[in-house]
């Protein structure tokens, strides 16, 4: 399972919790991350790009990060993004 925490910039940034305990999670702000989707080597990347779309449950305390496909020349507003710290990656930058 990978972790999310959401940051002062609206971003959000992966995180590896000391407890996967929800009481832990919850206190310190940290939410679960499902994956939908993930970009397939296969999408034709030269007509195409890929826009992360994510969905916050509070509740449940799940991100949900899905993908779609839209034309390179489609206007798309900037969004948040899930960045990995390790790497400086966003989502958008992988494909």
């Amino acid at each position: 399972m990978r972790y999310v925490k959401h940051q002062a910039d609206l971003n959000w940034v992966l995180v590896t919790p000391e407890s996967e305990d929800d009481a832990y999670l919850r206190e310190h702000g940290i939410f679960k991350l499902m994956d939908h989707e993930e970009p397939h080597e296969s999408w034709d990347f030269t007509r195409w790009r890929t826009i992360e779309h994510l969905t916050l449950q509070p509740t449940l305390r799940i991100l949900h990060r899905t993908y779609n496909m839209v034309p390179i020349d489609a206007y798309e507003p900037e969004r948040p993004t899930v960045i990995d710290p390790a790497t400086g990656n966003t989502a958008t930058s992988l494909t």
